[in-house]
């Protein structure tokens, strides 16, 4: 991902979530602009760990440091990621190799509300194919 599309990709991050981030809109407008059905583009779990990070003081059962904590687990493991918004906080993560390791520390250390693995979502987003392979849905409620 170039810098250039990252930026817009956190841009795009901070207006999904705009009722939830740091630096939000009053109220009123946040509620306005923000979507409740969203997915992203694919992001190193770097840059992904970077803009869930802007989410104050958690939400629902998500806190912003989860995905950092994640990549401290797994800093090599190539991990990417699909974020997204299906009401509340849900990410799909790409594991190139270990899935049943990720999975399993996932389970045991971010508190989610579901954890599993998919083989099938429509991104919702711009007429995106839809998902190639296998990812790890984590949603937070």
């Amino acid at each position: 991902m170039t810098p250039a599309t990252a930026t817009a990709s956190l841009e795009k991050f901070r207006q999904v979530y705009a009722d939830a981030v740091t630096e939000t809109q009053p109220t009123e407008t946040a509620m306005e602009i923000r979507e409740l059905e969203w997915h992203g583009q694919r992001m190193p779990l770097a840059e992904a760990a970077e803009a869930y990070a802007t989410i104050c003081d958690g939400y629902n059962k998500f806190e912003p440091y989860m995905l950092a904590r994640l990549l401290e687990a797994f800093p090599d493991a190539g991990i990417e990621v699909t974020p997204a918004r299906e009401f509340s906080v849900a990410v799909y993560l790409h594991i190139p190799t270990g899935k049943e390791i990720v999975a399993a520390w996932v389970d045991q250390n971010l508190e989610a509300d579901n954890v599993g693995f998919v083989t099938h979502f429509t991104c919702l987003q711009d007429g995106e194919a839809d998902l190639v392979g296998e990812a790890l849905r984590i949603w937070w409620d």
